[in-house]
C-alpha cells in the first residue's frame, strides 16, 4: 500500500508543482465557489482540517493496493487535462560596472495538453501525451547575457533578433520513450538562427536525449515495501498536514473552503504573507530583508491554489492563478555592484483536471525526421 500512496502523493505533488505560478481575483476564483474562512488558531482546528484532507486524498487511493495489476488498472483511468494561460510584461535597466544594459519585452501563452498514464512491472510507469502551445511577444536582452552562457557571437545575434519579434507555436506528442514536435515558421527560423537546420517542422526526438524523463524513478520499483494500513496512512498524512497547516498559519497564508460543488480548499498567498517571511529571521536575514523592503513596491502580489474533490470525494481538479506586479529600484551601493530599477508584472492562470479522456495521436507520425538536438555540427556546445 505504500507504494501506492507514494506513487499517487508523487503525481498530486507533480501537478502542482506544474501549477507552482498562479492565483486570483478574490471574489469569484478559479474553482467558483461560496468559500469560508477556516480558523486554525488552535492545534483542535488544525487537526480537524487536517484529518478531513487526509481522509479525502486517502479515498483517492484504491481498496487493491497489493498487486501490479491495481496499479495498472488505477493508473489507465488517472488522466491529466492541462491548460494554462500567461502574460508577462518586463521594463529594467540594469547598471554593472558602467555596463548599462536594457531588458524588456512582453510575452503571451496559451497551452492545452493531455497526458495519460500506464504502468508495467518492467518499464515502470510510461505516458502518453499531447500538447499545443502558441507564444507570442518581443524582448529586447542584452547579448552579454547570452555569451555567458557560452554562446559564440554570431548565435547570440541571430538569437537576439529572432526575439525582438517572435511567435512561436507548436503542437507535441509522446508516445513511450519518443517524443514528437510539430513547429510552426516562427519556431523553425529560431532553431535555424542557432545552427540547427531542419528539413522541416516536423521533428523526433528520443527522451533519453533530455535526461531520464519518467517519473517511476524513486516511486516504483522491486524494493519490497511492507503493506501499511489505509487507518495507518491516513493517521501520518494528517500529522504531516496539520503541521503545514501550522507553518500557513504562521506565515498569513489564507485556508478557505467551499462547499458548493464537492469540496473545494484555496489557499492564498497574498503581500502580507511576503511581509511574514521577511520578518521572520531564521528564513530571511535582517540586510536582505531591509533591501527587499527599500527596492520592491508591490502594486499587486496575489497567489492562490485550488484542491478541490468531487461529491464522492474523488480528486476532480488542482487549479491555481497569479497576479504580480512590482516595481524595482535597487541602487549600488558597496555590498551592491549593480543598480536595477524598471518594473515586472505578470498574470498566469492554469488548471490541471482529473479526465478519463484519451490521448489521440496523429497517423502521420512515421514523417517526422530524427533530431539529435545536442549534436548540431554548427554549435558543438548543444
Amino acid at each position: 500500500m505504500k507504494k501506492f500512496v507514494t506513487l499517487f502523493l508523487a503525481l498530486l505533488t507533480v501537478a502542482a508543482m506544474v501549477l507552482s505560478l498562479a492565483a486570483c481575483d478574490k471574489n469569484d476564483g478559479v474553482v467558483p465557489g461560496d468559500y469560508d474562512d477556516v480558523e486554525l488558531d488552535t492545534p483542535e482546528q488544525q487537526e480537524e482540517l487536517a484529518d478531513t484532507l487526509a481522509a479525502k486524498i486517502v479515498a483517492n487511493v484504491p481498496d487493491d493496493v497489493d498487486d501490479e495489476q491495481a496499479l495498472s488498472q488505477w493508473l489507465t483511468t488517472l488522466g491529466l487535462k492541462i491548460s494554462s494561460s500567461l502574460d508577462f510584461n518586463a521594463d529594467l535597466d540594469v547598471d554593472y560596472e558602467d555596463a548599462k544594459m536594457e531588458f524588456d519585452g512582453n510575452l503571451t501563452m496559451e497551452q492545452g495538453s493531455l497526458i495519460n498514464f500506464a504502468y508495467s512491472e518492467k518499464n515502470g510507469i510510461s505516458l502518453t501525451g499531447s500538447a499545443s502551445a502558441e507564444v507570442k511577444g518581443g524582448f529586447t536582452i542584452p547579448g552579454v547575457l547570452f555569451e555567458s552562457m557560452g554562446l559564440p557571437s554570431d548565435a547570440t545575434a541571430k538569437l537576439q533578433e529572432s526575439l525582438k519579434n517572435f511567435n512561436y507555436g507548436a503542437k507535441a506528442y509522446i508516445d513511450g520513450d519518443e517524443a514528437y514536435l510539430d513547429l510552426n515558421e516562427g519556431f523553425v527560423n529560431l532553431f535555424e538562427s542557432l545552427g540547427i537546420e531542419l528539413s522541416s517542422g516536423k521533428i523526433k526526438m528520443s527522451l533519453s536525449d533530455i535526461g531520464n524523463f519518467y517519473p517511476s524513478v524513486g516511486f516504483v520499483g522491486d524494493v519490497e515495501e511492507p503493506v501499511v494500513d489505509r487507518v495507518e496512512m491516513q493517521a501520518e498524512l494528517s500529522a504531516s498536514i496539520a503541521e503545514l497547516l501550522n507553518i500557513l498559519k504562521q506565515y498569513k497564508v489564507g485556508v478557505e473552503v467551499s462547499k458548493t460543488k464537492g469540496y473545494t480548499l484555496r489557499l492564498t498567498v497574498s503581500e502580507q504573507t511576503i511581509d511574514a517571511i521577511l520578518a521572520d529571521r531564521d528564513v530571511v536575514p535582517e540586510e536582505v530583508a531591509e533591501l527587499i523592503n527599500k527596492s520592491v513596491a508591490f502594486k499587486a502580489c496575489l497567489f492562490e491554489l485550488y484542491i478541490s474533490f468531487g461529491k464522492d470525494d474523488k480528486l476532480a481538479e488542482i487549479s491555481c492563478r497569479a497576479d504580480f506586479d512590482a516595481s524595482i529600484n535597487i541602487e549600488k551601493s558597496q555590498q551592491i555592484p549593480v543598480s536595477v530599477s524598471g518594473s515586472i508584472g505578470m498574470k498566469m492562470t492554469e488548471n490541471v483536471v482529473i479526465t478519463a479522456d484519451k490521448v489521440v495521436l496523429p497517423a502521420d507520425l512515421g514523417t517526422y525526421s530524427e533530431l539529435g538536438l545536442f549534436q548540431s555540427p554548427e554549435y558543438p556546445w548543444y
